[in-house]
């Protein structure tokens, strides 16, 4: 953020976060006949040059307005073409060909960025779930393809007893998508982000070049592009680090009426070696009340069942829930489900992170929670979160947290 020297509105800095990013896929003026023409004279170039291909470069309408559109329903910029690439080469000879004529290029996973930030008025969306292939699997990491979704990994890594640390709320995002952007989940208390177990990348630099780089190797590359939105360089492949996998999870819920005393206990929880999974969020009673909702979780594998009476016993929560078990898989895959919950999300949404001091949480949470009309889009237990993680475990330079 700039200090412009005044303070803004909530709703002032969201209409200038739209304002940015329209205003880097799309022209202030409109299209004039002469644009509408060398568009179509494109067109016929990438459709005459781009003939060596072991994917699909596609035209049609319907392919083009969804490349056009992403999770927020905000912005839409639809782009020339979209390539599903067969290999790595499809990326290079896309981004070559881009150079040479002055196109946009972006790459899209499954649709789950917003703000138009994956699309490209006028010039090439590269889907990256034409790449798909999960390379190895092993104590040295995993070696996936981009357009690999979290949930195809750890079901290919389960089988071999391991697991990625840190694994986001919803399945069906892709690994370079996550790691363009930094990827959170309910082990972030504990490891901080997805980026920060990244062991190598294979990029495709902006000047189409297919480079390998990693903490020892180019690691100026490597650190510009986890986090880096894709400014740097678009992700072909990854190699991530793998853990031991548990076989079971057991689950509670710990209800607060009140806030401070809610992020004290969150605290307390961080600082606790005893939770494995640790997610929070506001639950809205009516117009006027709000509770606070912890859920904690401990892996386990084989018996006993972890005893949470002793791990939850210093915390001073006023209700609970009977614990519950799952599987790792099961604690896992239901998120699939709820990555897109209804027919309410095809329409224009915002979604907002925001990392704050400890210090500075309860003074802003009191503010926003006494004036209804701040979170009226977000009323959903599900949309409203509300989770304590400790800085020293987010190490990688571009995902900036206080």
């Amino acid at each position: 953020m700039v200090d412009t020297g005044r303070s803004i509105s909530r709703r002032e800095f969201a209409e200038r976060c739209v304002n940015a990013a329209y205003g880097v896929t799309a022209p202030a003026s409109g299209f004039s006949c002469r644009s509408l023409a060398q568009s179509s004279s494109i067109g016929e170039g990438l459709r005459r040059d781009l003939t060596g291909l072991g994917g699909t470069l596609i035209f049609d309408d319907a392919s083009r307005q969804e490349a056009g559109d992403d999770f927020g329903h905000v912005v839409h910029s639809n782009p020339l073409a979209v390539l599903r690439p067969g290999s790595p080469g499809d990326v290079v000879a896309v981004v070559n060909y881009a150079n040479r004529q002055g196109l946009r290029v972006a790459m899209n996973g499954n649709g789950h960025s917003v703000y138009g930030q994956a699309q490209a008025r006028n010039g090439l969306v590269i889907q990256s779930s034409g790449l798909k292939r999960i390379h190895s699997i092993g104590a040295e990491g995993a070696h996936v393809d981009a357009g690999v979704t979290w949930g195809e990994l750890a079901k290919t890594t389960l089988a071999s007893g391991l697991t990625p640390p840190v694994m986001t709320e919803f399945q069906d995002l892709s690994i370079g998508g996550t790691l363009s952007v930094g990827g959170v989940g309910p082990a972030s208390h504990r490891f901080g982000a997805q980026v920060d177990h990244v062991l190598e990348l294979e990029v495709v630099t902006g000047s189409g070049e297919q480079v390998t780089c990693s903490r020892d190797r180019k690691n100026e590359l490597f650190y510009a592009v986890l986090a880096g939105f894709g400014q740097c360089g678009l992700i072909v492949r990854a190699r991530v680090g793998l853990l031991p996998a548990p076989t079971s999870v057991v689950v509670q819920e710990l209800l607060y009426s009140d806030l401070g005393t809610y992020l004290a206990e969150a605290s307390r929880a961080l600082r606790s070696e005893s939770f494995d999974h640790q997610m929070g969020h506001v639950v809205f009673e009516d117009s006027s009340r709000s509770t606070f909702k912890l859920k904690i979780g401990r892996f386990y594998s084989g018996s006993p069942i972890p005893d949470f009476r002793a791990a939850t016993k210093e915390l001073r929560f006023e209700k609970a829930s009977e614990p519950l078990i799952h599987t790792y898989w099961g604690y896992l895959n239901p998120r699939a489900a709820v990555a897109r919950p209804g027919p309410r999300w095809r329409l224009p949404h915002a979604t907002f992170y925001c990392f704050f001091p400890a210090a500075e949480t309860e003074r802003f949470l009191t503010q926003v929670l006494a004036t209804p009309s701040e979170y009226a889009g977000a009323r959903d237990p599900t949309l409203f979160g509300v989770s304590p993680w400790s800085a020293t475990h987010f190490a990688c330079p571009l995902f900036q947290v206080p």
